[in-house]
């Protein structure tokens, strides 16, 4: 999903409805993929975790966790 700019915006909403009902996975799951389009791969990884617990059977979300999870690659120079 894309919000064109405006992802301070749709950050605050989301986080706002993860207050509101914090089992909700597919909020926790959108606050991971606009921290991780943010540049944020520890917030991600930490919003991924909550949706990944809530349904583990959900392939999308062990996808996105794995994902944060996983080491980057060095770039190193020769």
């Amino acid at each position: 999903m894309s919000f064109l700019g405006k992802q301070e915006e749709a950050l605050a909403a989301f986080e706002k409805g993860k207050q509101i009902n914090p089992k909700d996975a597919d909020v926790s799951f959108e606050i991971g993929t606009i921290r991780l389009q943010k540049g944020d791969r520890e917030g991600a990884r930490a919003a991924f975790r909550k949706p990944s617990e809530l349904d583990p059977s959900d392939a999308d979300y062990k996808r996105a966790f794995a994902g944060t999870s996983a080491p980057q690659e060095s770039r190193k120079k020769n």
